[in-house]
């Protein structure tokens, strides 16, 4: 299922986007980075909080040689630029073109995704150096889609996402998967082994705490505790069976389990 192709008047591409965040220490490993939070995502995953950017319609449109000259004149603070959204693969034609010029650019690119685009996905990889894919739940069809608020087709999702990882497997990028452990919805050992098995190749799986606000895309998720560091140490303890790093972001912090 490719990513959708937006073109100006003089037939160049464009990117649907909610803003940029023009520098942040915390996004890149090791590296300052420029942030572009893409407009539009296929899916409506309960416990969103960037909700406002699942819906692409009333977001500015930009033709790619627009980025790069914003990161160009930026060039001397960030060495990378991450696309995260919404989900960025769904814009993957433009998105392609952009990435292949800004690699060309000497920039190290990041690509945040739930994997839901394989194809565009695919056409990135020659161009990115870290991918980091949100994995939900165990790779049940029904149960996939029903957390990530897909309303047609489990089995279409689940078989997008699994291509994703099977190009990842083979793909020489740092390869980062996380889940964001929600109380009573994915927050059991089985589920995480379950996880784990399908991604032994990750340079790294992250637990991520579950953080229940205002604002989010079903107002059902803000009334669910958020899990503590200890149960995600124990989840975590888990995943070390299948990926040899695991760490547990929560609290504030990141660390990793030995």
């Amino acid at each position: 299922m490719p990513g959708k192709r937006l073109e100006g008047g003089n037939g160049a591409l464009k990117l649907r986007f909610g803003s940029i965040v023009s520098f942040s220490k915390t996004e890149y490993p090791g590296k300052a980075a420029a942030v572009v939070l893409t407009a539009g995502c296929p899916w409506k995953c309960g416990y969103c909080d960037a909700g406002p950017l699942v819906n692409a319609s009333g977001y500015a449109e930009e033709e790619t040689s627009f980025f790069v000259e914003f990161l160009r004149k930026n060039k001397e603070h960030i060495g990378s630029v991450v696309f995260t959204g919404g989900e960025p693969c769904m814009q993957g034609n433009a998105l392609v073109e952009l990435c292949k010029q800004l690699s060309q650019e000497g920039f190290k690119i990041k690509i945040d995704t739930c994997g839901y685009y394989p194809d565009s996905l695919r056409d990135l990889l020659p161009y990115v150096n870290y991918v980091a894919m949100d994995l939900k739940t165990r790779f049940n069809a029904e149960e996939y889609a029903k957390i990530a608020g897909f309303k047609s087709a489990p089995r279409t999702l689940l078989s997008q996402v699994l291509r994703s990882l099977a190009f990842l497997e083979k793909a020489r990028v740092l390869k980062e998967f996380r889940t964001t452990v929600i109380p009573g919805v994915n927050d059991f050992p089985d589920v995480i082994l379950d996880i784990t098995e399908q991604v032994k190749f990750a340079d790294v799986y992250a637990l991520q705490q579950f953080k229940p606000k205002e604002g989010l895309l079903d107002k059902a998720f803000e009334s669910i505790e958020m899990p503590s560091k200890d149960k995600l140490l124990k989840l975590a303890a888990v995943a070390k069976h299948n990926v040899s790093k695991v760490v547990v972001r929560a609290d504030g912090t990141e660390v990793e389990v030995r």
